[in-house]
């Protein structure tokens, strides 16, 4: 897919995603009409835990993003809400991928030998990838999460969220 985003023609991130305890979550509403802000609205599947079951569509994900020129950053902006009469907790986690690929290797689909990717590291408290460019370019990219996760991995993050009845 040529999904992602963009900079000066290198697709920065390829991937970026969002699961609830293992399963992704279901799509019911986006909107991107204005091109620099889009809003989207998920919900969960049903949710096997250690500690019982989320039964489906009890969990509310609102999704906003906003792509700020200016200061070259993608903010992102998730609300969880449970529409349930009981708490609930449950895993978040987030994975990213970063190749850092030419635009025109990803519009035609064609492998191209590539630069230097350096594995996904956390420094203080961000999730940094870096590449370097057969065109002598580095380039690199900083995932900053607030509140912190709770905990990390290669490049991801997981979060534990704890919502009251109809919070």
């Amino acid at each position: 897919h040529g999904f992602g985003l963009y900079y000066h023609d290198c697709r920065y991130v390829s991937a970026y995603e969002l699961d609830l305890a293992g399963h992704k979550p279901t799509r019911l509403v986006g909107s991107g009409e204005r091109g620099y802000i889009a809003m989207f609205q998920f919900t969960n599947l049903e949710l096997e835990l250690g500690s019982g079951c989320i039964q489906r569509e009890r969990i509310g994900i609102k999704w906003e993003r906003l792509l700020d020129g200016k200061s070259l950053a993608l903010y992102d902006r998730l609300l969880f809400q449970n529409f349930g009469l009981e708490s609930v907790e449950f895993p978040v986690s987030i994975r990213f991928h970063a190749a850092f690929e030419d635009i025109f290797s990803v519009r035609e689909q064609r492998l191209e030998e590539s630069g230097r990717i350096h594995a996904p590291s956390w420094e203080e408290g961000r999730l940094c990838f870096r590449y370097e460019g057969k065109d002598k370019v580095h380039r690199s990219l900083s995932i900053y999460f607030d509140p912190g996760p709770d905990a990390c991995d290669r490049a991801g993050a997981t979060f534990r969220i704890a919502l009251g009845p109809r919070d």
